[in-house]
């Protein structure tokens, strides 16, 4: 399956890099919520597996288009994180319920990577 994963941002993208997945073979460059969604909906994902992962900035909430109301709860929320599925279609976000770049920001320090670069 070519490109069925489609992170939010470089954060995600990364880390579904450190786990194995390959860029080019396995994730889909998506720039936003509306865009994880946007690309998802289009037809090359018809009857495909595809899988978006967004999370909750505050800043950003209304931002996510009318299609994100169609994906209903699957199972209850653990770890702040949720599992949403498109009725009739494999397609599911993974949706981490806070700005997940704050959940970073620790590492990031000890590290020595900048919240700008992330």
């Amino acid at each position: 399956m070519k490109n069925f994963l489609i992170p939010e941002c470089y954060t995600e993208r990364e880390i579904l890099k450190i786990l194995g997945f390959n860029q080019r073979e396995d994730i889909n460059k998506a720039s936003g919520c509306s865009s994880v969604i946007a690309l998802i909906k289009h037809e090359k994902y018809h009857n495909r597996l595809a899988i978006g992962w967004i999370d909750q900035d505050p800043n950003k909430r209304n931002n996510r288009g009318q299609d994100y109301h169609s994906y209903k709860q699957e199972g209850l929320p653990r770890h702040k994180i949720r599992i949403l599925k498109k009725p009739n279609q494999p397609h599911y976000l993974i949706e981490v319920e806070d700005e997940f770049e704050r959940w970073f920001e620790p590492l990031g320090k000890a590290k020595g990577i900048k919240k700008e670069n992330v």
